[in-house]
């Protein structure tokens, strides 16, 4: 899911990057992978510590390099080093719950040991979830990882994506503030991470809906990077109905619609609350950066879809995307066109 952005270092040193050269994150990247290869995980470390010197604080990678840091120094034996990079992550920025791969990378064994890294667990458990509202019965919920949004009604509560696993206990809490209760649905938009992570914690007396890839690729080990396998899920954090075809959903006083639209991944569904005017567009669409995620298939039903979508939704629709501030759906259109 990571973004690479176009932004340049003046690097000097050893590593693989000569000095004066200007560089962007995605070649330390490179760059650290290759020393990493080679069994140089010193190199790794300081071409990652540049990476996060290269990134300013906010941008939508530091959390990523910040991860490789805190590997970095896991790998070199420097414990204390790494529960504070991984600090870092956590007073930064609330993408910084990507510190949930920690459980499943080796690197991080000792580290999982310390009582100074458990207290930085819980304290990512207790991350506040901020809630705004948006139209109706709708609500946006923020600080998971992703933007989730939340129908909380006379039906009960209806989410859209349910963020990384340790802001689950947020989650809740943001709802029962606003007198909710059970969960009645959840649509995941597509099988990563930080979409579907609280599926388990939040959905296991819920209806999980997805599109097919989605329910597949859950079952399945998935890689985050190398030598980070996040193993594959069963149980509640399953999706209990899959359909590759538009649903209508009727909640809330809302008619919603699941239709997939795939690109960010093969199972990727967006959502649609008509009589709020409010689109969740998942990681199929970024509007900092205009990036509008294509698909590398079927591009004719992609452009069908999103046609249909585009006179489907009034000139006053808002848009929801996984990890920017709500937009209007002019801004949805610009990028399309």
């Amino acid at each position: 899911r990571v973004l690479f952005r176009s932004v340049a270092l003046l690097c000097c040193g050893s590593g693989g990057v000569a000095a004066g050269q200007e560089v962007s994150f995605r070649d330390l990247l490179g760059s650290a992978t290759a020393s990493l290869a080679a069994g140089d995980t010193a190199g790794y470390l300081e071409q990652m510590k540049r990476g996060e010197e290269l990134l300013y604080q906010g941008h939508i990678n530091r959390p990523f390099a910040q991860f490789h840091v805190a590997r970095g120094y896991a790998m070199v034996g420097d414990s204390v080093a790494s529960v504070a990079a991984l600090r870092r992550m956590l007073d930064e920025d609330v993408e910084a719950l990507m510190i949930v791969y920690t459980a499943f990378d080796p690197a991080f064994a000792s580290v999982r040991r310390m009582a100074d890294f458990q207290a930085l667990l819980d304290d990512a458990r207790a991350t506040e979830i901020r809630a705004t509202h948006l139209r109706g019965a709708l609500w946006l919920l923020e600080g998971s990882g992703s933007q989730v949004v939340a129908s909380i009604g006379p039906d009960g509560v209806l989410l859209v994506d349910t963020g990384y696993s340790l802001a689950s206990s947020g989650i809740q809490r943001a709802l029962e503030d606003r007198g909710a209760d059970d969960i009645e649905y959840i649509i995941n938009t597509h099988f990563h991470e930080d979409h579907v992570g609280g599926n388990a914690n939040l959905g296991y007396r819920s209806t999980i809906i997805a599109h097919p890839d989605t329910r597949a690729a859950l079952q399945q080990d998935q890689d985050f990077i190398d030598g980070v396998v996040v193993p594959a899920r069963g149980g509640a954090a399953l999706p209990d109905l899959v359909s590759d075809q538009p649903i209508e959903l009727f909640f809330n006083g809302d008619t919603v619609y699941l239709i997939p639209l795939k690109g960010h991944t093969t199972g990727d569904l967006v959502v649609y609350f008509s009589q709020s005017r409010v689109l969740h567009m998942g990681d199929r669409f970024f509007p900092a950066t205009m990036d509008f995620v294509l698909p590398s298939a079927d591009i004719d039903r992609f452009l069908k879809t999103m046609d249909a979508l585009m006179a489907l939704i009034p000139d006053d629709g808002l848009v929801v995307s996984g990890h920017a501030p709500v937009v209007p759906i002019a801004r949805l259109r610009q990028a399309y066109q």
